[in-house]
């Protein structure tokens, strides 16, 4: 019996140890490094095992009032919403008020071409509509033709929000609060707000001989889309909830995972050496934020900046550097 728990022990002290194995003065440095050299503002997390395991905010959250965030601070985090989107798609299939068969016909026969394209379609960008080509129907009723390549289109999970409120009659912001926000208790997570609506809400910036400020407009626009704010620690809880198979059952998480001309449901496949995670990143009116999971190590990546001049990922290549001990 020693011998037994004395072992458990050894791999018990050897789970709590492996947060700790990087280099956390390297991971602020770098931080601190694009802080001061005016090249991002924001806030990023870092989980392991569902647990917070590094948090760190740099810059300012308003500059005018010299604001600093806080890890409360708040992002509009662009298209990282498709994942929560995806999520609530997937439940309602795995609920049966849904076929990934479905036609978009059967909730939109004004729009041209919807016999022809299914919600699985739609999830996985692979509908044929452009965000282009739909606008420019919205507009005049002009007739146009489907793209026959996958091709990325925030217009595919604009139309899976409205599906969503159809089928449960209920508005997409109470679905998201219901089935995701309050059971992963995210308290910092919000949808469609306006301006300013929310307390702690980061100010964006883009840079041009200085930091310059970025209009913020009601997020209606974007809808499931783009239309979430949120911070670094509530998406990795996020993350958690969703791979662990809490938010959606373990067969439908698969078919979410699973790549079609380089595009899974609210999710894309990267590769860190022999490493594999499911991502997205997101941009808007300045706002710009990376959600990474990686299911075989058990660990996630966040960061949210309300002002960035270096590219999302040289940013996570130096995280996961320095995470790894690479």
């Amino acid at each position: 019996m020693k011998k037994c728990s004395l072992a458990g022990l050894l791999i018990f002290s050897f789970l709590l140890l492996q947060g700790q194995t990087f280099d956390i003065s390297r991971m602020d440095s770098l931080f601190l490094d694009i802080s001061k050299n005016k090249k991002g503002m924001g806030s990023i997390s870092l989980f392991e095992r569902e647990k917070e395991i590094y948090q760190f905010n740099f810059g300012f959250a308003d500059l005018k009032n010299r604001i600093k965030p806080t890890a409360n601070t708040k992002y509009r985090i662009g298209s990282v919403t498709k994942m929560f989107t995806a999520t609530i798609i997937m439940q309602l299939i795995a609920e049966g008020k849904l076929s990934l068969q479905s036609t978009l016909f059967t909730y939109f026969p004004e729009i041209p071409h919807t016999k022809q394209i299914t919600i699985e379609q739609l999830l996985k960008h692979r509908s044929g509509l452009t965000d282009k080509k739909f606008q420019t129907w919205q507009r005049n009723g002009k007739d146009f033709k489907l793209t026959k390549k996958a091709e990325y289109a925030n217009v595919n999970y604009g139309l899976l929000s409205v599906i969503a409120e159809n089928v449960t009659k209920t508005d997409f912001a109470t679905l998201l609060r219901s089935r995701i926000f309050e059971p992963c208790n995210l308290n910092n997570t919000f949808y469609e707000n306006l301006p300013d609506s929310i307390g702690g809400e980061a100010k964006s910036y883009v840079y041009a001989n200085g930091w310059q400020p970025v209009d913020s407009g009601d997020l209606s626009f974007a809808a499931g889309a783009g239309a979430i704010i949120s911070n670094p620690t509530d998406i990795n809880t996020f993350l958690f909830h969703l791979f662990s198979g809490k938010l959606v059952p373990q067969n439908w998480l698969s078919q979410m995972k699973e790549i079609v001309d380089g595009y899974g449901s609210g999710m894309m496949q990267i590769q860190f050496w022999d490493k594999i995670a499911f991502s997205h990143a997101g941009q808007i009116e300045g706002f710009q934020s990376r959600a990474v999971f990686f299911p075989k190590e058990h660990f996630s990546v966040t960061y949210c900046f309300n002002g960035v001049a270096i590219p999302l990922d040289k940013i996570l290549i130096a995280v996961l550097n320095i995470y790894f001990n690479m």
